[in-house]
């Protein structure tokens, strides 16, 4: 038989079947080890294991990553006294029980219990954005414990 020049045999039901001789090289060329496993399956194994641990290691990462994102976009959680409240431009500003005052602006979105007032103690969720603390919940006046 020649290279090359594709052979058709007959089926049972005598219909020509058109083969590569490809196929029966390849067929002759597998080797197998000694657990009867072909040997390239073997090194395939081999890679399937990496990629699966590295795809574990990925995935790992990817959720402690979007955990600390949640985190963050959560919020910064103080508490303190009202100094100053600017209702026309949404700001009020908090001295902390260090001393410290920070300013705060609300908007639309933010959930404030209370009224805002000078002097009343407050407790806020605040995310920065763009420079400024925009706080995403305020809470006037003493906190309830949840029962």
């Amino acid at each position: 038989m020649e290279v090359g020049k594709v052979v058709k045999p007959r089926g049972a039901d005598g219909i020509i079947v058109a083969r590569s001789p490809w196929v029966h090289r390849r067929a002759r060329s597998l080797s197998f080890d000694s657990d009867g496993r072909n040997g390239a399956a073997a090194g395939q194994e081999e890679c399937m294991k990496k990629v699966l641990a590295l795809s574990l290691v990925a995935v790992f990462c990817a959720v402690v990553g979007l955990a600390q994102a949640q985190h963050n976009m959560d919020g910064k959680a103080v508490e303190g006294t009202i100094s100053k409240v600017d209702m026309a431009g949404k700001t009020f500003v908090v001295k902390g029980a260090d001393g410290k005052e920070t300013t705060y602006s609300w908007n639309d979105t933010t959930k404030v219990q209370g009224t805002l007032k000078e002097g009343e103690m407050v407790h806020i969720k605040a995310v920065e954005k763009d420079g400024k603390m925009v706080a995403s919940w305020v809470q006037v006046g003493k906190m309830e414990p949840k029962k």
